[in-house]
């Protein structure tokens, strides 16, 4: 579906029709969106699985003890 979806753009594309390539790269988004919902619901099992294998937990960003929230002031080394 998604390659019949690609088709038509680049077809709308040659005919430089603004309304066509509108309406085509619509219909794309639609099927692309289908087919990337379809991937995060096959993945979504296995991302805490992802996280550890690469050496940390799906929780790391959020709340890793390592890091450290700090303020900080920019100098500028020809301004001393």
């Amino acid at each position: 579906n998604l390659e019949t979806e690609i088709n038509k753009v680049k077809e709308a594309l040659k005919a430089d029709n603004t309304e066509a390539i509108k309406l085509a790269t619509e219909e794309l988004t639609k099927a692309f969106y289908t087919v990337s919902e379809k991937l995060y619901q096959q993945g979504a099992p296995h991302e805490a699985d992802a996280a550890s294998n690469m050496g940390g937990s799906a929780t790391d960003a959020a709340g890793d003890a390592n890091v450290v929230d700090a303020d900080y002031t920019v100098v500028d080394d020809e301004k001393k």
